[in-house]
């Protein structure tokens, strides 16, 4: 599966609406206070429709990702549905809110996606924000078509995976059987 930043492809709509949440002394003792960035990274799979995003959390301090966030906004019956199994545990993993386990995470990466989980993910404004992201971006690579033969060129920080690595949707199938079929 391949993901880009909503950067990639709509850059005037990320710059507006990318969302920030800044910390202060007082609210935890484990995330240093500063600003924290949400970059959202959407799959570019042309046929695929996970219908999620993965949460880059960009410390404005650090200049630096501390964590990255897996968060699918469809019911849990959707996810099984597009699964095709009710698996808890990778059901759980697409719909999120979570670590992604295959990404690099900080020592305090818990501790944000908690305050994220209770705080962000909480406004249905933002989630909504999200799903219009997510509905533009897919509209928007249709247009282009197919990008894999061209794909270097157009999406510099995509995430490339291999046919028979895991499938980064959380399926716990390879990605061959699943979103690369």
């Amino acid at each position: 599966m391949h993901y880009a930043s909503l950067y990639e492809f709509l850059p005037e709509i990320a710059e507006k609406e990318t969302r920030t949440v800044s910390l202060n002394r007082d609210y935890s003792d484990q995330v240093p206070s500063g600003n924290y960035g949400l970059i959202e990274y959407y799959c570019i799979e042309p046929k695929c429709d996970c219908r999620r995003v993965m949460l880059y959390v960009m410390s404005e301090r650090e200049r630096s990702n501390v964590a990255v966030i897996n968060f699918g906004w469809e019911s849990r019956r959707f996810y099984e549905k597009w699964l095709g199994d009710k698996n808890e545990e990778l059901i759980m993993e697409l719909k999120g809110p979570c670590l992604n386990t295959w990404s690099p995470q900080s020592s305090y990466a818990q501790e944000l996606l908690t305050i994220i989980k209770d705080v962000v993910l909480k406004d249905a404004e933002y989630i909504n924000r999200l799903k219009k992201h997510y509905d533009m971006l897919k509209r928007k690579i249709k247009t282009q078509g197919d990008m894999s033969g061209d794909r270097e060129s157009k999406v510099k920080t995509s995430v490339i995976v291999g046919r028979n690595d895991p499938c980064t949707c959380g399926s716990g199938k390879k990605y061959k059987k699943c979103c690369g079929a």
